[in-house]
């Protein structure tokens, strides 16, 4: 007999081990509202829903309709052919500028198309990126290059030696360095004092990451 939408989703957060208080947490609602999606009385939707999809690692098609495997959202999260073990670098603000730490704390196993697209991984602190469902405790998958769109996420470093997760717009010798957290106000500094180390091409997001984060 198959499971309904709310059964889908008690039986991913069962198996990945999230109590409902931090599943609630995570996707923005209460732990009375993920009773009721878990019992069936009420279906998520919008941003909750890829929210939800995200931090159970499946498509929002299969906790939806269960038509599907239960297929990764978050590129690389379960390699499926020729891998390779990508260096996980320090914390990264998504916040304030801080420093990033140079040692590596860890490895991913990625498939080998991912490694083509970034060259290793950083650790994401602070809630700025959230909007974009990067929360903190998630890893980002980091392609250096020096230059990026205003719309692409990128690496920054400020003031020589802090980093932050931003956007970020070049215009008159001075760089806007954008979050996309409305509590974090655009900052403004010159553009010599603004390095980009890379763009974010992919991230992952794990339960065990999130309790760490």
């Amino acid at each position: 007999m198959s499971m309904n939408m709310g059964e889908r989703i008690r039986d991913l957060r069962r198996k990945r081990r999230i109590s409902q208080k931090d599943f609630a947490a995570y996707i923005h609602v209460s732990p009375s509202t993920v009773s009721m999606y878990e019992s069936n009385d009420r279906e998520p939707y919008g941003d909750t829903l890829v929210r939800m999809a995200r931090l159970l690692e499946v498509s929002t098609d299969y906790l939806l309709e269960g038509k599907t495997d239960e297929a990764p959202l978050v590129p690389g999260a379960l390699p499926s052919g020729p891998t390779v073990n990508v260096p996980v670098y320090g914390a990264i603000r998504a916040g304030e500028p801080m420093m990033v730490m140079e040692e590596v704390r860890d490895y991913e196993t990625v498939d080998v198309d991912d490694y083509q697209r970034g060259d290793f991984y950083l650790e994401v602190q602070g809630d700025s990126m959230e909007p974009d469902h990067i929360p903190a405790g998630a890893r980002v998958l980091v392609r250096p290059q020096p230059e990026v769109q205003p719309s692409e996420i990128a690496v920054v470093i400020v003031d020589s030696e802090n980093a932050t997760l931003a956007r970020v717009q070049f215009a008159n010798d001075q760089a806007v360095i954008m979050k996309s957290n409305p509590r974090y106000p655009p900052q403004l500094y010159p553009a010599s004092e603004v390095r980009i180390v890379g763009r974010v091409v992919a991230w992952k997001i794990k339960p065990e990451y999130l309790k760490g984060g």
